[in-house]
């Protein structure tokens, strides 16, 4: 495996990464403002997720990448992305709790 390989996998794993924590932002912004907050979150949740597993599969399948740089790089963005969702969440219930 080249060092141009490994950045290939790692900047794609990021670079999916974060698109996929800008989509959730993005749907979860938009359900906070929704009457259905819901039925929008878990909605965009399952298609954000097999577009995500699409993109993954379609990466490892067609691209000479690293699987693990690859895979390593997403889920660690995914998982801080996760972490910051689930805070902003709360936090905004929280506010419209008090508020």
């Amino acid at each position: 495996m080249g060092s141009e390989q490994l950045v290939l996998s790692i900047g794609l794993g990021i670079g999916l990464g974060l698109l996929y924590v800008f989509a959730s932002y993005a749907s979860n912004k938009r359900a906070l403002r929704s009457g259905r907050f819901t039925l929008v979150v878990v909605s965009a949740m399952t298609l954000r997720m097999f577009v995500a597993l699409l993109f993954l599969a379609g990466i490892l399948l067609m691209l000479p990448v690293s699987d693990v740089a690859f895979l390593g790089s997403f889920f660690v963005i995914f998982g801080i992305g996760l972490a910051a969702e689930t805070l902003t969440l709360h936090r905004s219930k929280r506010e419209s709790d008090a508020g």
